[in-house]
């Protein structure tokens, strides 16, 4: 994404969706920068009823990606405990046999 070409909500509702399901994290990220901004600049600017339905949309798609991105954290989390314990179960093992 270009910085200074605007963005509209209905591309970016498409575009955080689909960074979410690729589970492109960095790419969100950058998109919810995006985000921010046009958020910013329309703020102080009177929103139409159509602008107000793209919002929604766009808030609903933005509130699952935050759930994916959660639940990828969680896997995440859950994988480097298992390799952590793993770890400990090989480092036990190995220190039994050189006892031996």
């Amino acid at each position: 994404m270009q910085p200074n070409k605007p963005v509209s909500f209905n591309q970016l509702t498409i575009q955080i969706q689909q960074a979410a399901e690729d589970q492109n994290w960095s790419r969100l990220q950058q998109l919810d920068d995006a985000l921010r901004h046009l958020l910013l600049a329309v703020k102080s600017k009177p929103i139409t009823p159509p602008q107000q339905a793209q919002i929604n949309a766009l808030k609903a798609v933005h509130h699952q990606a935050y759930l994916a991105l959660q639940q990828a954290q969680q896997l995440l989390q859950q994988k480097i405990a298992t390799a952590d314990k793993e770890k400990e179960r090989l480092e036990a093992y190995q220190s039994a046999n050189s006892m031996e």
